[in-house]
């Protein structure tokens, strides 16, 4: 299935397009709730238009994937803080998400990057 010329990459365009009618009939209907059902079509689709065209390795993303998990462990909290460091801040509140986006995702990489270090945590995250 997950083969660049498997059937989820040769027909990633049809998950996508399944996502994309799914939220004009969820704007059009709008009591029908489609949201789980536009976040697998497109997911699906990214996920095959990626496997199908993306082939080229990447540092910077093969360092993120080998910490993935590690960060989803360990989000949640620096989200929370930053948000909160961030509640005060007089800026537009435009900025104040991208700020905790970045923020977030580059402190939970670097922590886990560095407790990782550790040989036991490497073998268990």
């Amino acid at each position: 299935m997950l083969r660049p010329n498997g059937p989820l990459a040769k027909f990633w365009w049809i998950w996508i397009t399944i996502g994309i009618i799914s939220y004009i009939i969820a704007l059009i209907f709008y009591g029908i709730d489609l949201f789980t059902v536009i976040c697998m079509a497109v997911s699906l689709g990214l996920m095959g238009f990626f496997i199908r065209y993306v082939r080229k390795r990447n540092i910077f993303f093969e360092s993120l994937s080998r910490n993935s998990y590690g960060i989803y462990i360990v989000h949640y909290p620096i989200v929370v803080s930053l948000q909160y460091l961030l509640l005060k801040l007089d800026c537009l509140v435009f900025y104040k998400p991208w700020i905790v986006l970045v923020a977030g995702l580059f402190l939970s990489w670097g922590f886990i990057s560095l407790i990782r270090l550790i040989p036991f945590v490497r073998k268990v995250i």
